[in-house]
């Protein structure tokens, strides 16, 4: 038996047609008109999660700075002001008197097969000298960047390219410059270090 709400909206549904076009100014509607069609619902999908930056390798260095085999040791590279051929550290450097190019201080820290690079482009007094030491804590490694010497008047710039080793994983690198005993830290950047 039919309840009269069931009969009511099936007679409905019947007389839908004939009201329209008994209408005095319609026209005859035809149900496949695509103004009258409304479009199948679409599954709603997950928002697409933003894509994460792929992990950047270390460009090859014209100089093939690579980092040393031994956790925590250093290889350094110099370009621009600090560059000397008197120039004496503790690590192997490299030194070229090319002009940097122009740029504020600015650091990139990049993944090295058994270590990172550190690249730092930075502006200095001129008649000083480089000189770059790691020391390693658990996961975290702090680069120190000690420019040494009598600084003269006039300011120029440099940059310094440190390879530091480190065994494969997720390491913290700090970045330290000492300028005469003021230290300041100008980064403090993640990598992962991927196997040799």
């Amino acid at each position: 038996m039919m309840s009269r709400i069931h009969a009511a909206a099936i007679a409905a549904l019947l007389l839908t047609p004939t009201i329209h076009l008994l209408a005095e100014d319609a026209e005859p509607v035809d149900p496949t008109d695509e103004e009258l069609t409304t479009p199948a619902p679409q599954p709603k999908s997950e928002p697409t999660p933003p894509a994460k930056p792929a992990p950047r390798a270390a460009p090859e260095p014209a100089s093939g700075l690579t980092p040393p085999a031994e956790p925590g040791g250093t290889r350094m590279a110099v370009e621009g002001c600090l560059a000397s051929k008197g120039q004496k550290s503790s690590t192997e450097s490299r030194t070229s008197r090319s002009a940097p190019a122009d740029g504020d201080s600015e650091v990139e820290v990049v993944k090295a097969p058994g270590g990172a690079i550190v690249t730092h482009h930075l502006s200095h007094n001129c008649c000083l000298k480089a000189q770059v030491t790691a020391k390693i804590e658990q996961d975290h490694v702090v680069v120190l960047e000690k420019l040494v010497g009598k600084p003269c008047k006039c300011k120029c710039k440099s940059v310094l390219r440190t390879a530091v080793g480190l065994t494969p994983g997720w390491w913290t690198v700090d970045v330290d410059v000492d300028t005469g005993g003021k230290v300041e830290r100008v980064t403090a950047q993640m990598v992962s270090v991927p196997e040799k």
